[in-house]
């Protein structure tokens, strides 16, 4: 796809060849009007009778300047990968049929969540080239994962006087997502305030900084407690400085490492993230405020996946309300004598 160019107007232009004839497509900013030719190109040209792992190839990268590097590379993977059987037909000849038989070759392989990823991609692909299509077809269904979450009691215990206690502290204490924690650099710090105003991610090998977080919302200011602030003043770094010289990755080593050495096992850098969300759960912190905190743009996500009850709490839930039924049905047999 051609580059897009700067007019003395401060518009952008993009010129492109449609059915053999020149059209400009113009726009406020050099990203939309590379996307606006994009789509203009695939949606003129003689595109009906493309297989569909071609049509996948020109939807991904139509949205390649629009889209975040990471979906980018979800989608790479799915192309890849997870296209076949249905890889080389023709989409005019793809049946609701031949798309639920997709559809159950990979629930063999994948989750239910990966299988509907790879077919949003795949109906958003066929859309392009012919708009409107739909397919009666059936989705695996959701399985929920009940996760045991260790104590963050049990975090401090495991990461105590380690080198990399800082960062997993600030991990669960802050909510932060790993890439959020990856990319802070000694300007994102104000006092007792941090703001995410950048995420790194690892795409085909390399790490990418990206401007804007996951969301909206992940653009957010946080509160330092006095006892991680005075950590991060000691690490004396200034300006554009990473707080930390490591990526994700070893980081994550590093904390399973210790994980064994204490006796712990199986403990995710990401579930840091859902023992904030349940420790706010816990201190019955309104809504809102969790949802500003940790960066939620939808109540349902906090609910459904980040918030956990704690074994110990939820024990004393389960025990108050079968004292609660078992004192009115000693009453009632008493009564009855």
């Amino acid at each position: 796809m051609p580059k897009a160019k700067k007019l003395p107007s401060g518009n952008w232009r993009v010129q492109i060849l449609v059915n053999g004839k020149r059209q400009s497509v113009t726009a406020p900013t050099k990203r939309e009007a590379e996307y606006k030719a994009a789509s203009i190109a695939l949606s003129r040209s003689n595109v009906t009778d493309l297989t569909l792992q071609a049509a996948v190839k020109r939807y991904i990268e139509s949205k390649d300047k629009i889209l975040s590097p990471l979906t980018i590379k979800s989608y790479w993977q799915i192309y890849n990968l997870r296209l076949e059987p249905l890889a080389d037909m023709r989409i005019s000849k793809i049946t609701a049929l031949d798309m639920q038989n997709y559809i159950n070759q990979l629930s063999v392989r994948f989750s239910p969540k990966t299988v509907k990823n790879a077919y949003g991609l795949v109906l958003s692909s066929i859309n392009l080239v012919h708009p409107g299509t739909a397919y009666n077809v059936t989705l695996p269904a959701a399985k929920k994962m009940i996760r045991s979450l260790p104590t963050p009691e049990d975090i401090m215990d495991i990461v105590k006087g380690s080198d990399i206690e800082l960062p997993i502290l600030m991990l669960m204490c802050l909510g932060l997502r790993r890439s959020e924690l990856i990319a802070l650099r000694a300007s994102d710090i104000n006092g007792h305030f941090l703001t995410i105003n950048n995420v790194m991610i690892v795409v085909n090998g390399e790490s990418v900084m990206k401007e804007r977080p996951k969301t909206y919302d992940s653009t957010r200011s946080l509160h330092i407690p006095d006892f991680l602030y005075q950590r991060i003043v000691e690490l004396n770094k200034h300006g554009d400085q990473f707080l930390f010289d490591f990526t994700a990755m070893a980081l994550y080593r590093r904390f399973i490492r210790l994980q064994t050495e204490a006796g712990y096992s199986g403990i995710r850098l990401h579930d840091l993230r859902h023992i904030n969300a349940s420790v706010m759960l816990a201190l019955h912190v309104p809504e809102k405020y969790a949802m500003e905190r940790g960066g939620w743009s939808s109540n349902k996500t906090l609910q459904t996946i980040y918030q956990h009850t704690y074994s110990d709490a939820r024990e004393q839930v389960d025990n108050a309300i079968d004292s609660y039924f078992e004192n009115i049905a000693h009453g009632i047999a008493h009564d009855k004598k």
